[in-house]
Parts: structure tokens; C-alpha cells; sequence
């Protein structure tokens, strides 16, 4: 029987990424008991519609 892996998905702007995305993520991973988290970057954000966005390699680059 294959061994499952527990994956969560955390999608945002992250424009920029900063540390509270990171410490978030590290903090879930532990606490949840997660194998892996991907990030899923937003083509635009909801709530930044005044302000120019950062493109999304960019973005993708940070990421990384």
C-alpha cells in the first residue's frame, strides 16, 4: 500500500514574499504534520487593486 503524503496548497499575492509567508507555512508544516507545502502565487491581487503589481516571474523567482 503506497504511503500518502500530506500536501497543502497556500495560495496568495506574495508580492512581495515576505517573512510572515514563510513563518506560516513553517509553522503549519510542523504543527499540521505536513510532508510539503506549495505555494500558488495569484495572477493579481484582490486587495492591492490600486497599486502595481510585480510581475509573476517575479514573483515566481521569489518564491523559489
Amino acid at each position: 500500500m503506497p504511503v500518502k503524503s500530506k500536501i497543502a496548497i497556500f495560495g496568495g499575492s506574495f508580492d512581495p514574499v515576505h517573512l510572515g509567508h514563510v513563518g506560516l507555512a513553517v509553522e503549519s508544516k510542523s504543527v499540521i504534520g505536513l510532508d510539503k507545502i506549495i505555494f500558488l502565487p495569484c495572477l493579481k491581487s484582490p486587495h492591492k487593486t490600486d497599486a502595481p503589481s510585480t510581475s509573476p516571474d517575479k514573483r515566481l523567482e521569489m518564491l523559489k
